[in-house]
């Protein structure tokens, strides 16, 4: 959840997609921007082909998590889950940073996804999108970081409540946090049924 002030200071300009994307080769003047939710998302070309700039403010994202992201796909990868997956900087690094006045900013290069977007689908493939979190799944029960882990749904709904409480006239999200965080809290957790 992006604060919208750091939203609105990401899209003033290309500054920050301009200086991370340096780190990496690219094709000149293709950096476009894609989308911004959580994070920022610039398609850019190299070599004719399209890659993701995705890159995100400090305060919301720490490196650490970045981090920790980018080891479970990379571990999809290596298991032959058909996972997009890091690319490494000029400097060999998959992380880059930039520091400006507002804060710093940690950016990835990703390759683009195999396949064809699903609005593009005239009849859903439901039989091979189950076979395929199904396998996502046992891959995710496997799993073990070798680093730090990733922020866990708790502690997601534990960041919402926080900024709703700096909001308290928002009872209708307060409510609806709560119902949600009460339902999350009643569905089984055991090894075979939480991955």
């Amino acid at each position: 959840m992006m604060n919208l002030r750091n939203m609105v200071q990401g899209l003033e300009s290309d500054a920050v997609a301009l200086e991370l994307i340096a780190h990496w080769e690219h094709d000149k003047g293709t950096l476009k921007f894609w989308r911004a939710s959580s994070t920022f998302v610039y398609a850019v070309k190299r070599k004719r082909k399209t890659y993701f700039l995705r890159f995100s403010f400090e305060q919301e994202t720490p490196l650490e998590q970045i981090e920790a992201e980018l080891e479970f796909m990379q571990y999809l990868h290596r298991h032959g889950f058909p996972c997009v997956i890091p690319l490494p900087s000029v400097n060999g690094r998959l992380i880059e940073s930039v520091q400006l006045p507002q804060g710093r900013y940690y950016g990835a290069l990703f390759s683009k996804a195999d396949g064809v977007p699903m609005y593009e689908v005239d009849e859903l493939p439901c039989e091979a999108w189950g076979r395929s979190l199904a396998s996502l799944h046992a891959l995710s029960q496997a799993y073990e970081p070798a680093g730090e882990r990733r922020r866990s749904w708790r502690e997601a709904l534990l960041f919402a409540e926080n900024v709703l409480h700096r909001h308290p006239h928002e009872n209708e999200a307060m409510a609806e946090l709560a119902r949600v965080k009460a339902w999350l809290e009643s569905m089984p957790a055991s090894e075979e049924a939480y991955g």
